[in-house]
């Protein structure tokens, strides 16, 4: 090559550097501050659905749903069998009392129900999120996650809404089974409701406090049995407290 024409090439001067801000502009961090308290990203991460697809294959989760289906269905049929033996054994004759009897029936059977699925939710949800941490912990995931871009808060919530999910699931399965006795009469609207809402939140009172637990221990085992301590605090400390105040008064009606 000539030394003509690698002149002009020498005497181009090098452009200027790339310009690269020392700090984001304002706005840009605005909006990413204001994008990390979206619910889509901190509740529905890659973080839920992975554990969405673990969670599925697991054999406690099918245990957990045959338990919860399981028990008020053996309560109804126990109930319903026995009834005819106590409508012509204690001369229910007439069809306006066997009608009456058997709303009575209804409502009781339904109250147990109730009862059955506030106990069993109550139990099944600390047991679901008892190993969140814990479980990523011991396979050596939890560093993992922890060095992607997700912050904590997106981790915790993503664990804590595939929970959620499963424990969903478990609430509805005995709601057909309630409607069903719903249909003898006897038995409001309201009172499936108010009976499935006291039964959610305390689950999910539960599963929170198992999922705190689970990032304080080392095994599933110790945050279960925590969470199982608040339980029994929980259920027993209104009635205890009521006991101690009557016998301080002297056991007299408030």
């Amino acid at each position: 090559m000539s030394e003509a024409a690698l002149e002009p090439a020498l005497a181009d001067p090098p452009g200027p550097p790339p310009f690269v801000p020392a700090r984001p502009p304002r706005l840009w961090r605005a909006r990413r501050f204001l994008r990390s308290f979206s619910p889509l990203p901190l509740l529905l991460g890659p973080v839920f659905h992975r554990d969405m697809r673990i969670s599925a294959r697991r054999k406690g989760a099918y245990a957990a749903r045959f338990v919860v289906l399981a028990i008020p269905t053996v309560v109804v049929a126990l109930v319903f069998a026995a009834m005819p033996t106590a409508y012509y054994g204690n001369g229910y004759g007439s069809a306006a009392a066997r009608i009456q009897s058997l709303q009575d029936t209804a409502a009781a059977v339904a109250t147990t129900v109730a009862w059955c699925q506030l106990v069993t939710l109550s139990l099944i949800a600390p047991l679901l999120t008892a190993g969140a941490v814990v479980e990523e912990r011991a396979a050596r995931a939890l560093s993992v996650i922890a060095a992607s871009p997700l912050t904590p808060g997106r981790i915790i919530g993503g664990l804590f809404t595939a929970r959620m999910i499963n424990l969903a699931l478990l609430a509805v399965l005995p709601l057909p089974l309630i409607l069903a006795i719903r249909t003898f009469g006897g038995l409001e609207t309201s009172f499936i409701l108010w009976s499935s809402a006291i039964a959610i939140c305390s689950a999910v009172a539960m599963a929170a406090v198992g999922l705190w637990a689970s990032t304080r221990v080392s095994r599933p085992a110790a945050a279960v049995s925590f969470a199982m301590l608040f339980l029994v605090v929980l259920w027993a400390g209104p009635p205890l407290y009521v006991l101690c105040e009557a016998a301080l008064t002297g056991w007299r009606a408030p």
